[in-house]
Parts: C-alpha cells; sequence; structure tokens
C-alpha cells in the first residue's frame, strides 16, 4: 500500500470518527456517573432520613430499572464487545467505590455520636447536680444563682442528648439506604 496525502486525510478521519464516537460515550457515561452521585449518593443524611416511601433506595432501583441510559450502560456491559466496556467497567467499579466510602463516612459520623453523647450526659448530670446541690443551700443568692445555673448547664446537655439521638437515628437510616444501594447496585450488573 502506497501512502499519500490523501490516505492518511483517510486514516485520520477514520480514527477521528471512532475516536469521537467513543468520546461520546465516555461523555454520556461521566455524566451518568455525576448524576448518580448527586442524585443518590452524596444525600445529606436529614434528606434521607426525610424519605418515607418511596425511601432513596427505591428511587434509587426504579432509576437503575427505568433509565433507558442505564440500560445501554448494562447491555454494554453484558455484551462486552463494545469499545465502552472499559468506560462502563470503570463506571461499575467507581460508583461502587463511591457508595463504599459514604457508608464508611457515615458509620464514622455514628461512631462519633457515642463520645459527643457521653459528654452530652455528663453535662446534663453536672448541671442538674450543682442545681440539686444549690438549692439546698443555706444562702439565698448561692441558692437561686447556683440552682439557675446548674439547671440551665443541665437543660443543655438534656437538649444536646435528644439532639444526638435523632442524629444517630438520621445516620442509622442513611446507612442501611447505602447498604441496599451497594446491593441493588451490585446486582444491576449481574446477568441480563
Amino acid at each position: 500500500m502506497q501512502f499519500n496525502n490523501k490516505n492518511i486525510v483517510a486514516l485520520v478521519g477514520l480514527a477521528s470518527f471512532f475516536g469521537n464516537s467513543f468520546a461520546v460515550y465516555s461523555s454520556a457515561i461521566d455524566r451518568k456517573a455525576n448524576q448518580i452521585r448527586n442524585n443518590f449518593i452524596n444525600q445529606y443524611s436529614d434528606v434521607v432520613a426525610a424519605k418515607n416511601n418511596p425511601t432513596l433506595s427505591d428511587e434509587f432501583k426504579g432509576f437503575l430499572a427505568n433509565d433507558k441510559s442505564m440500560q445501554k450502560i448494562k447491555k454494554i456491559n453484558n455484551e462486552g464487545t463494545s469499545e465502552t466496556t472499559l468506560e462502563v467497567t470503570g463506571l461499575e467499579e467507581d460508583i461502587a467505590a463511591n457508595l463504599d466510602q459514604k457508608k464508611y463516612a457515615l458509620e464514622s459520623a455514628y461512631n462519633s455520636c457515642l463520645p459527643k453523647q457521653i459528654g452530652l450526659g455528663l453535662l446534663a448530670g453536672g448541671g442538674l447536680t450543682v442545681a440539686f446541690i444549690a438549692a439546698n443551700d443555706r444562702n439565698k443568692n448561692v441558692k437561686m444563682m447556683g440552682a439557675g445555673a446548674g439547671a440551665l448547664v443541665g437543660l443543655v446537655g438534656v437538649i444536646g442528648l435528644c439532639a444526638m439521638s435523632g442524629e444517630k437515628g438520621r445516620l442509622e437510616k442513611h446507612i442501611a439506604q447505602v447498604q441496599t444501594m451497594k446491593k441493588e447496585w451490585d446486582a444491576f450488573f449481574v446477568g441480563p
């Protein structure tokens, strides 16, 4: 085969045609990955806890089942013959890793609640103890000021404990939702 300017232009045109189609798939896969991260993974626990029916994991399952692009991604993954198979595999692994990271971050936040609860419990107990001791003091000024300050500190501790209890509940629900989404994600790429 003899190379001249026409052959080189034809090869460059052919390469750019295939390269551009791959770039279109790649950017579509990247957009889908960003959509999954924004709509399902990077959600605040307050938002997730507020969703009752459907839950975040139910919405995620529906998204995987009904989104046309996700169905094409699944088909590419199952057939394994496309140039974009590597991109789909990357998407599968990246989202799985993002879900694992989210679960780890939520579990870390959940585990940090216990020391905070202990501190708030000590604050509540200490404040109420000071209030009780001051209330039994003979000095009227100590009785009023000490009891009031102790009660205030105790109240702050009790309010903090209630808030921490709610935070733990929200985190527990969010962790469960992320675990369910991870199972759905893994199952999505198995079989037709």
